[in-house]
């Protein structure tokens, strides 16, 4: 790995880092703004019990859903802003490598005295690194704002649901990487890779019908519950080996790919 490559990525990527951040940090605000009209409020709690068991079960609202901030975040703010980074995690990975042919930039980086895994995990590293400063910004958010309006009950159950949001946008960024290769171009990646992201999102919200259920199950956004992960259930065994599993294998794939096509 190359610090001046890492740093290339980052700029390239600069953008979208602010995009993302700038998007997340608003989605996280507004849907936490009302946050203490919902919480405890035994009117929401009513009209929760009314609404049919398939249409909760889609939204992943449950009976703590307005009992507690975690509860509320687990359910109205987890899936969309874990959705949004997993969308940009997996668009970046997937142009790791079509970006610079597309720009017309590759002939020149590919030519340089670096080896073409080194540059491949360079540019990992680069976008680990905005992936993670994204997360971690706004877990920091989410958690300061529940402190100061309602109270957050439980800081290591809020703080382990959203981590299983980050495993879960590394599983993404790692099918994009292992794809990456194979792209003849910037569009076709981005496409790609976001029908994988809401292919499996829109996959979760099935819900009615074993056949259905079925089905469901194949979304990687079942792999973890975040109402139980807020209830203090710690992560699937299942879950984390799946998520890095995927990881792992996407960059292994991508690297192994990458040195054996034509790139120029």
């Amino acid at each position: 790995m190359k610090w001046n490559l890492i740093k290339q990525e980052w700029r390239q990527n600069a953008r979208g880092f602010w995009i993302c951040l700038t998007t997340l940090l608003l989605l996280i605000v507004l849907l936490l703004s009302k946050a203490d009209a919902f919480i405890g409020n035994p009117d929401m709690t009513k009209l929760l019990d009314s609404l049919p068991r398939a249409l909760r079960d889609a939204f992943g609202i449950d009976g703590d859903s307005f009992a507690s901030f975690e509860g509320y975040a687990a359910s109205q703010v987890y899936p969309y802003a874990m959705l949004t980074l997993a969308c940009f995690s997996a668009v970046w990975a997937a142009g790791t490598v079509v970006k610079e042919r597309d720009r017309g930039t590759g002939e020149f980086l590919f030519t340089l005295p670096y080896s073409r895994l080194n540059i491949f995990f360079s540019k990992i590293v680069a976008q680990l690194v905005l992936i993670s400063l994204i997360f971690v910004i706004c877990s920091a958010v989410t958690w300061l704002l529940g402190a100061a309006t309602v109270g957050v009950e439980s800081p290591s159950g809020l703080l382990l649901m959203l981590f299983s949001g980050y495993l879960l946008t590394l599983a993404f960024a790692g099918m994009g990487y292992g794809l990456t290769s194979w792209f003849q171009g910037e569009r076709a990646a981005w496409s790609t890779a976001l029908g994988l992201v809401l292919g499996s999102f829109m996959l979760n919200m099935f819900s009615g019908g074993e056949l259905v259920d079925t089905v469901r199950n194949l979304s990687l956004f079942r792999l973890f519950d975040p109402a139980s992960l807020v209830r203090g259930a710690g992560l699937t065994a299942a879950g984390c080996t799946v998520t890095l599993g995927l990881y792992i294998a996407g960059i292994a794939l991508g690297a192994f790919t990458l040195r054996r096509r034509d790139l120029l």
